[in-house]
């Protein structure tokens, strides 16, 4: 007899197994028909394909250098500018292994994640309502949530089964505090974050949610045993994942990366989102309300009507029934899915589309919680939502059963109605798959460069939509290779690339040349099949430029070049450009230009923000350190900002700036009255311009150089940057007309603010990514000073007859007149 019952559970299982590749088959059809074929994203899906395969190639060749990616060359750690996946890669590197093909890997893996989320979704339904048809519903529900078909395009959301199988054993530990319970916990918690960080914080909000609900809600679980272990897993864990966490922790020391709440303010769910639903969904895309604000394709979130009705069945069951355990398990979930519900919304309530900048949790968590300020999409705590709904959906179809099915046939026939509305619910279109990246000319023709590191051009400094598909599938197509590439694409770009994409904006002037040479670089791609008309001009030249040995030429496609160029070494000079008083115990973001008088400056490697030595020496004398970036290589002059403190008393002091291969020193009188800014006084327009005119006409998607000297002619000083804390003592009348201090949007910071728009009609475009698109100072200007702006843009791509636009903007939003207006015609 026990025989045939363990039987009996394995068939259950295995059934279960089948019944959820099969909805996954379905559910993303036709990916399992043409794993090979195409890619669900051509941008950040391709990313994620390229980190898979590089870690499971680099752990079966190099384990020690899994971070060191070949790309964003030369910056070090490159693997953390983004997720790096490694949790997934047990199910995708045998895949890799079978096929051969990071695309078919990939695409597999989408198929199988989605049926091992409805499994492990499966499990715990299983054990806490006992039910097997609830815990298929429940499983279906989240497996195919048009909440998670909805970001297909995001790979590293799907490997999501470990937060089913987390709160399953956080459940029994809790009921028993066994160490097996506990030890099942912490390790499904560590692997969610090892799949991903994003998934691990929103798994861990929630864990943190269920069980403080299971603990207030139930006194005999609180016992001393229970915190203890509890306790030790939980420091264990943090230990364990430190190791994977530590380069993410150096590389934003090293590079300055963070997140700011203008991130969260944009990319938090609309309050209307969750009646918003994936235009893909069969029985609700286009029927219910379309919220369309800014980043619209993360905020479809509308979870279905069948999931809340189920929902709604097992609150009002679990209220009524109080004191059972499914219904204190069923209270603990809606009180994790209602607090994902909130954090979701982001740091202030948007509705339709409209900020109201009233304060919510996640701006308390952004700055209280470390690493949470990673997360930029706090919409996509939905899935957590959408997690916590399904589970009350099984929850609410076992009680359900339990009710009315009395009899074996009805039991029968409410299993069928249910599954089949289940399916119906979400049922969605066949999932779209564009092209994958394929070899060029170009690509096959690299066999003839130097192994050394190369770049492609046109290199972008992602300005355009589009160039994020550019960079990923080079980084594809060159991982066979091994090749280190200055190309990359992540969510986070190193200060190097930036750099060196603005050298090449102007084709292979000596000047990029140099800085590519002095880099380490020994390449050049150039692909005239990738590049607009305009910016062919460049990079077509009729002789081969000085410094260039072409190896691969094809007309209309490319062309392969071996850079062989020694730049002309020169010291490093410095000075600073200060006011002759400045305020005491106040901020600022000072001018430091350096010069290389007499060749090409090369900053020593490793390439990083380096670390200026800034000492005051006078009345109170103090010494500080602040990191910065300077050029990878320099030839001529260049203005960067440096932050720093004024000393608090009141005096004459020497500032001296200390850095690689350079000293500047500078006199300076520090007073005791406040200088006004634009943080606490709005901006005063009074602004002089001298700028040579751009180009009347040019071609489609050509670059323009704008230029202007821009002299500040008011009494308050430009802050190129300012913090949350001086924006919480500004002065309270300030704060009343401007509540957006709170959010990180930059107030009191001043920028360029460029807008384009037609001219016969007067109608705004968006040219690249952003409209108006905001350039910010570089420094502090103060009154009578000048700035020298000069930025590259792209010209609209469609023929016609345009106007840009120069102001001086605050934070998002232009505050002056159009200071400057060019009349340029695209042909």
């Amino acid at each position: 007899m026990h025989a045939h019952s363990k039987l009996k559970t394995i068939a259950s299982w295995v059934f279960a197994l089948l019944f959820f590749l099969l909805a996954a088959v379905a559910g993303t059809y036709p990916l399992a028909f043409k794993l090979g074929e195409g890619v669900l994203d051509p941008g950040d899906g391709v990313l994620n394909t390229w980190i898979l395969a590089w870690g499971a190639t680099i752990l079966a060749r190099n384990p020690g250098q899994f971070f060191q990616a070949p790309y964003f060359y030369p910056a070090r750690d490159a693997l953390a500018f983004s997720e790096n996946l490694l949790g997934n890669l047990p199910l995708f590197g045998p895949l890799l292994a079978f096929s051969g093909d990071p695309v078919w890997a990939a695409n597999a893996f989408l198929v199988l994640s989605v049926a091992l989320t409805g499994l492990a979704t499966y499990a715990l339904l299983l054990r806490w309502t006992g039910s097997r048809t609830a815990a298929l519903a429940g499983g279906l529900l989240f497996a195919l949530s048009p909440v998670r078909m909805s970001q297909v395009n995001h790979l590293q959301l799907f490997g999501l089964w470990w937060t089913p199988l987390t709160l399953l054993a956080t459940s029994a530990f809790l009921r028993g505090a066994r160490w097996r319970h506990g030890f099942a916990a912490a390790l499904c918690l560590a692997l969610q974050f090892s799949s991903s960080v994003y998934l691990g914080y929103f798994l861990l909000i929630t864990l943190a949610s269920y069980v403080l609900a299971r603990l207030w809600r139930t006194p005999d679980l609180r016992t001393r045993t229970l915190a203890i272990r509890g306790a030790m897993l939980l420091a264990g864990t943090g230990l364990a994942l430190g190791g994977l966490l530590w380069p993410y922790l150096r590389l934003s020391r090293t590079w300055g990366m963070s997140r700011t709440l203008r991130d969260g303010t944009a990319l938090g769910a609309d309050l209307l989102s969750y009646l918003s639903a994936w235009p893909h969904s069969i029985p609700y895309g286009g029927r219910l309300a379309a919220v369309l604000p800014l980043y619209a394709h993360e905020k479809y979130l509308f979870p279905g009507l069948v999931v809340l009705a189920l929902a709604a069945w097992a609150l009002g069951w679990a209220f009524s029934r109080r004191r059972e355990k499914l219904s204190q398990e069923a209270r603990a979930v809606a009180f994790a899915g209602t607090v994902a519900w909130l954090l979701s919304l982001g740091p202030t309530l948007q509705v339709r589309g409209i900020i109201t900048f009233l304060p919510l949790p996640y701006a308390a968590l952004f700055y209280l919680v470390p690493g949470f300020s990673a997360i930029r999409v706090p919409a996509r705590l939905g899935l957590m939502v959408a997690l916590c709904l399904s589970v009350l959906a099984g929850i609410g179809l076992s009680r359900l059963i339990a009710r009315h099915g009395t009899t074996p046939l009805r039991r029968g026939a409410i299993a069928a109605a249910a599954l089949a509305l289940v399916l119906v619910d979400t049922h969605h279109r066949p999932l779209t798959l564009y092209p994958r990246p394929v070899p060029s000319a170009l690509d096959r023709a690299l066999s003839r460069a130097p192994m050394g590191p190369g770049v492609f051009v046109p290199m972008p400094t992602y300005k355009r939509e589009a160039d994020g598909i550019l960079e990923s599938g080079r980084m594809l197509l060159t991982l066979p290779s091994g090749r280190s590439l200055v190309n990359g694409y992540s969510g986070f770009f190193p200060d190097s690339y930036l750099e060196l994409a603005r050298h090449l904006e102007n084709g292979p002037t000596p000047e990029a040349l140099d800085a590519l040479a002095a880099t380490g670089v020994t390449w050049l791609g150039v692909r005239y099949d990738q590049m607009t008309p305009g910016e062919r001009l460049s990079w077509d030249p009729a002789e081969v430029p000085g410094g260039l040995q072409l190896l691969w030429r094809e007309a209309g496609q490319g062309a392969l070049y071996r850079i062989d160029r020694k730049p002309k070494p020169s010291p490093l000079a410095a000075t600073l450009a200060l006011p002759p008083t400045l305020s005491g115990d106040r901020a600022f973001t000072l001018a430091l230009t350096l010069e290389a008088p007499h060749g090409t400056w090369v900053a020593p490697a490793p390439a990083e923000r380096r670390a200026l030595r800034i000492s005051w020496q006078g009345a109170s004398p103090r010494t500080e350190e602040r990191k910065v970036w300077l050029p990878l290589s320099l030839q001529g002059s260049r203005s960067i900002g440096v932050p720093m403190r004024t000393p608090r008393k009141a005096g004459n002091y020497l500032l001296t700036v200390e850095g690689p291969d350079f000293v500047a020193t500078s006199s300076v009188a520090i007073g005791s009255q406040a200088m006004p800014d634009t943080l606490t006084a709005p901006i005063q327009a009074q602004v002089s311009w001298q700028n040579p005119p751009p180009p009347p006409r040019v071609l489609a998607g050509q670059r323009l150089l704008l230029e202007a000297t821009i002299r500040n002619e008011g009494g308050n000083v430009w802050r190129a940057a300012t913090t949350w804390r001086e924006r919480l003592a500004a002065r309270p009348e300030w704060l009343r007309k401007h509540p957006r201090w709170i959010f990180d949007n930059g107030a009191g910071e001043v920028g360029v603010a460029v807008r384009w728009t037609e001219k016969s009609t007067g109608a705004e475009i968006a040219v690249g990514q952003a409209r108006p698109r905001r350039y910010p100072l570089a420094f502090d200007v103060f009154p009578k000073e000048t700035y020298r702006f000069e930025e590259h843009l792209f010209a609209p791509e469609a023929p016609g007859t345009y106007v840009a636009e120069l102001r001086l903007a605050d934070g998002f939003d232009a505050v002056a007149a159009p200071l400057a207006q060019y009349e340029i015609t695209v042909e």
